[in-house]
């Protein structure tokens, strides 16, 4: 085995945080600071996505306003052969603990729900996740995330944009052969043009992931006392936008400090990365904030980890039994055809009221593509307007179907399906569907 996606998507991050916190480096005698780093990341990539199937990850992300801890997030990933496990915990200053864990080994997936105190487990009727069956071998499961020609145009604009900056970071190497790059710059050694792209990504940023963080009504994660009735939901979501929207940074937004460090073992395989950049702005109010971002990535186990399925003797358990036995065909089965739907949920202040239901119809799979159509209807009195689109897309995964779609009105769009195997579908569009609308819609079985 190698990476599967799930842990590819991660370290994946990770391994580009630490290639763009190291932005360039001192000559060697030989190649540049900054060409060893990317020759270190990519060597990485290859190694974790073709050879090392046995090894552990914790990452940790925190974000700082003024020397209050905003966010922080933990994370830990283990690969053992053909079983893997994963764990995050993420918590804010408001006291918002959101917790995960899941664990897979091909037969079985296992995924715990803090909130309901639930482990729930798919039980696999034929064995998942493996690399050759009947002598036929798939591709995309191994594949180098940092190999493919994308991102070699990618990196091209990443030498450009660097410039001169890879003067200021150094590398120094060991007796043994391993490497350890560091660097800093000030706010007096960065140019404008990255001030401003910093400007564009934290805005971006702040304005999707912090308010992400708030509960959904679907979600079930909410502090204790949000689960009386004394408590209203929506008042809750309400003071936690507001205290984020307050540190959104606004305006001036400069790139105050920066470092990076990052060590590869003699094999050139990155071990640690740390990530630490501070941004001065003004918030809405004009007032002067300073947000840290600090990242710190650790690889370590390798070869030696070891990983068992948990044992949850005692635990609230639901067993769901799949059959999966198409799951390593490479199309999209007609199983799914039919009819999917969920309801358009609105805060009333004092309650919640269903005002509309969102469709889903899948009309027709075969061999070559998917056809559907999406629509919405409210009750009398809605000051909405309802959205409605047919899409046609290409068949040429299992799981999943993208496409793009022309509205009513003439607006454009896009969007992904991802199809469950029980018997629900998850859809992903990239208008904004409102703060209380599931992306789940459960078949309909009339």
């Amino acid at each position: 085995m190698k990476l599967n996606k799930k842990i590819l998507v991660p370290l994946s991050i990770i391994l580009g945080v630490a290639l763009l916190a190291s932005t360039a480096y001192a000559e060697t005698v030989t190649r540049s600071a900054y060409d060893q780093l990317k020759d270190a990341v990519k060597t990485t990539s290859a190694q974790m996505s073709n050879e090392i199937d046995n090894y552990t990850v914790r990452t940790t992300f925190t974000l700082t306003d003024n020397d209050t801890v905003l966010m922080r997030k933990t994370s830990g990933q283990k690969v053992d052969g053909d079983k893997n496990e994963s764990r995050e915990t993420t918590e804010t200053k408001n006291g918002q603990i959101q917790s995960s864990y899941n664990y897979n080994d091909g037969l079985q997936y296992i995924w715990y729900d803090s909130y309901s105190d639930t482990y729930y487990v798919n039980e696999y009727m034929n064995a998942a996740w493996k690399e050759e069956i009947d002598g036929v071998v798939y591709d995309d499961y191994n594949r180098d995330p940092l190999a493919q020609e994308q991102v070699a145009d990618l990196e091209r604009i990443l030498d450009a944009f660097v410039g001169n900056l890879r003067n200021y970071i150094t590398v120094t190497s060991d007796e043994d052969n391993s490497k350890t790059f560091t660097g800093t710059l000030s706010d007096t050694q960065i140019p404008a043009i990255v001030n401003a792209v910093a400007s564009f990504l934290t805005k971006q940023f702040l304005g999707s992931s912090l308010p992400g963080m708030q509960p959904m009504a679907t979600s079930g994660i909410y502090p204790e006392d949000a689960r009386t009735d004394e408590y209203n939901a929506g008042e809750y979501m309400a003071d936690q936008q507001q205290g984020f929207d307050q540190v959104i940074l606004k305006g001036d937004v400069f790139i105050k400090y920066l470092a990076g460090t990052a060590k590869a073992d003699p094999q050139g395989l990155l071990t640690s990365a740390t990530f630490n950049i501070v941004l001065s702005g003004r918030d809405a109010d004009g007032a002067a904030r300073d947000l840290a971002f600090d990242v710190t990535m650790d690889l370590t186990s390798v070869g030696t980890t070891s990983l068992s399925k948990p044992d949850l003797t005692g635990k609230n358990v639901v067993v769901n039994k799949v059959d999966n036995g198409f799951s390593r065909q490479d199309k999209l089965s007609d199983k799914f055809v039919g009819t999917y739907r969920n309801d358009i949920v609105a805060d009333q202040g004092d309650s919640f009221a269903k005002i509309g239901e969102r469709t889903l119809v899948i009309e027709s799979i075969d061999q070559d593509q998917v056809t559907g159509r999406y629509y919405e209807t409210y009750v009398d009195g809605s000051d909405y307007e309802p959205i409605e689109f047919s899409f046609t897309a290409p068949n040429n995964d299992p799981y999943s179907v993208s496409f793009t779609y022309e509205d009513g009105s003439g607006r454009t769009g896009s969007g992904s399906i991802y199809f469950d195997m029980n018997a629900s579908i998850q859809l992903q569009l990239d208008k904004n569907m409102g703060s209380w609308a599931s992306p789940y819609f459960p078949r309909v079985f009339d």
